[in-house]
């Protein structure tokens, strides 16, 4: 190989290096992977009330593939007569069929209160909003909000979404 070759190769070699260690993301930062193609929808608006009375409303069941928990609003817009409502998340047995409660929020008789409860594998922080409850545990694969208005003569409108957590 005479000297002429040996520096091509050389150069050529000192190229491949200098690209190998290029950055591509801005100051070097790494680009986010793009999530499962899977569970990509968020359950969303769960339970819509408009002048609900008394008795007990329940979602269809949500199936989760790959989330580890889910946190869900109740927003009372309007209410009527003397109302306490309360919602909770439940989670299916895959043999029996039925249904366990995971967490369940406390009464809510003021409208426009919004009220979160949580099912999450690691405990609640110490600092909440008023009205928030978790309970500590992975979200089900298959689950459902439930929701009972009782009271006086009660009239609820409002909803109750839902979104999954990672």
């Amino acid at each position: 190989m005479n000297i002429s070759t040996r520096v091509r190769l050389a150069l050529i070699a000192c190229c491949l290096a200098a690209f190998a260690s290029l950055s591509f993301g801005p100051s070097g930062a790494q680009v986010p992977s793009a999530p499962a193609m899977y569970n990509v929808t968020q359950p969303g608006l769960l339970i819509t009330n408009t002048a609900a009375g008394a008795g007990t409303v329940n979602s269809a069941d949500q199936t989760n593939l790959n989330w580890r928990g889910v946190r869900c609003s109740f927003y009372a817009t309007a209410q009527g007569g003397t109302p306490s409502t309360t919602f909770g998340i439940q989670y299916k047995d895959s043999v029996s069929g039925q249904y366990q409660t995971y967490v369940v929020s406390a009464a809510i008789t003021a409208v426009t209160t919004l009220t979160t409860i949580a099912v999450y594998p690691t405990p609640a922080p110490s600092v909440v909003p008023t009205g928030f409850v978790q309970a500590s545990g992975q979200i089900g694969r298959v689950w459902r909000v439930t929701q009972t208005i009782g009271g006086t003569t009660p009239s609820v409108t409002g909803t109750i979404g839902c979104q999954y957590l990672l």
